[in-house]
């Protein structure tokens, strides 16, 4: 299901529709499939879909898993990352990673699953 976003090229009606199925399917078993996936798409060479499973990464953390937050009141750099076309292989891997360390110590602990509100569309850039 989520092959097609490894594509430089795939539409926003597909990412969209993509992104409402991971957010009516919410659960704790599927969490445990479907975030380490999500966190791999990171890497695809569409900044569009990176930047939106981002947001999507950001909403499960804060809705589903709130006691991984950071404790601090500085944003840290999940929140402060804004995916773009610019970026560097390695910049993208170093946040895929720092995804992956998140959900290491997420997965430990069962998910609240709030309420489902899934980030507002970003619009496309060029």
């Amino acid at each position: 299901m989520l092959r097609p976003l490894e594509r430089s090229e795939v539409s926003q009606t597909f990412v969209q529709d993509v992104e409402r199925l991971v957010m009516k399917s919410r659960s704790a078993t599927l969490h445990d499939v479907l975030l380490p996936l999500l966190i791999r798409q990171i890497y695809t060479p569409n900044p569009n879909v990176r930047l939106r499973i981002h947001q999507i990464l950001l909403y499960f953390r804060k809705t589903d898993f709130p006691g991984s937050l950071p404790k601090s009141k500085d944003p840290d750099p999940l929140e402060k990352w804004t995916p773009n076309k610019d970026e560097s292989p390695a910049k993208v891997d170093e946040y895929m990673r720092l995804w992956e360390l998140w959900w290491e110590k997420a997965r430990a602990r069962p998910p609240v699953l709030g309420t489902p509100n899934p980030p507002e569309p970003t619009p496309a850039s060029s």
